[in-house]
């Protein structure tokens, strides 16, 4: 099944403060490790919204009133930042194992134009996201909350080391035409930003 389609994307960054990086280490474990959050693995009867917002009140708990502004502001939208929104034409297909793909091409707004994305994700689970960039700039990132990811960036001058920190998923691609992502993405060495990218997309 393929469909043609009309994707708006709006991305959103910020740099991350120190103290911030702090608590996102306390969550996430120390910088560069492969360690998941630190809450066990959950097999009740809760939603993905539900138990994600559970762990958010539980990670309050844990660290206190002193570190709640910190931790707020990775959930709360990103204003007054670097802001970039984009219109581009699509493809969205499923294939016969229930992969789901969304395609699209970069504009020159963001100066990756020529670069071709896609993101990836099963049927039966699309809390798990590949994000593929083939161009000028390849990666594959991907994005599952809760946890850390790395990845290489590869550029035309060197590569760079990169790690992403998903703190929500939202996805209703293949339902509602709705995708959001807010993630912690670390470029080692360089900088740390906070990222939300939202994807509507409708029928061309």
């Amino acid at each position: 099944m393929k469909r043609n389609v009309i994707i708006n994307l709006v991305t959103k960054r910020k740099e991350i403060d120190e103290e911030t990086v702090d608590v996102l280490d306390q969550i996430f474990g120390e910088v560069g490790s492969d360690r998941d959050i630190k809450i066990p693995d959950y097999e009740g009867d809760l939603s993905d919204e539900e138990y994600n917002v559970a762990v958010k009140k539980l990670l309050e708990y844990i660290f206190g009133d002193e570190d709640r502004d910190e931790l707020d502001s990775l959930y709360d939208d990103i204003d007054g930042e670097n802001y970039l929104e984009m219109m581009s034409e699509g493809e969205i297909s499923v294939n016969d194992d229930g992969e789901a793909t969304l395609s699209y091409m970069e504009g020159d707004e963001n100066g990756l134009e020529g670069t071709r994305v896609k993101l990836v994700f099963s049927k039966d689970d699309p809390s798990l996201i590949s994000m593929l960039r083939e161009g000028q700039m390849n990666t594959m990132l991907s994005f599952e909350a809760g946890k850390r990811h790395k990845s290489i960036y590869h550029t035309p001058y060197m590569p760079f080391d990169l790690t992403v920190n998903t703190i929500e998923v939202e996805n209703d691609l293949l339902t509602n035409g709705m995708l959001y992502l807010n993630y912690i993405m670390e470029v080692h060495g360089l900088c740390r930003d906070r990222i939300t990218i939202s994807i509507s997309v409708r029928e061309n």
